[in-house]
């Protein structure tokens, strides 16, 4: 279920897009557009659907907005990678993805290995470099 974005949080999303300590150095950053995404990753096996449905570990997907909602920090980007057949899978941040993707975020850093950022940038890529949330208080999905 889409819930209503509080009045006092922050209307765009601060991305860390600096390099992690654990962060693989065969990485780089790629901003993606959700619509191109979202339905790549849809067939995979830890697909989280709207309002936090689907291959959900416990309340993350609550507990990440909850986080946002009280945190003015900086976000890391989730981690993703082309399965061999074709899908889009998570190594880490399918429940930030989901939360924001269903509150209106059409762009979004992604972290992927090296060998696979071309490709990735090509299907899924934008040139939008920001994640701002709709204007509007009632947020609907970037798929719709």
């Amino acid at each position: 279920m889409i819930t209503h974005l509080p009045n006092f949080m922050p209307r765009r999303v601060q991305w860390d897009e600096r390099p992690r300590p654990c962060q693989d150095p065969d990485t780089e950053i790629v901003w993606i557009s959700v619509k191109k995404l979202d339905p790549a990753w849809r067939s995979d096996d830890d697909y989280i659907g709207r309002g936090g449905t689907g291959a959900v570990i416990d309340d993350r997907y609550e507990r990440f907005g909850a986080w946002l909602d009280s945190h003015r920090t900086l976000v890391e980007p989730p981690v993703v990678s082309l399965n061999e057949n074709g899908t889009i899978g998570f190594t880490d941040g399918r429940h930030r993805f989901a939360w924001l993707r269903d509150h209106g975020i059409r762009s979004l850093p992604v972290e992927v290995p090296i060998d696979q950022a071309a490709v990735i940038r090509k299907y899924f890529g934008t040139t939008d470099t920001r994640s701002v949330f709709p204007a509007d208080s009632d947020t609907t999905s970037a798929i719709d």
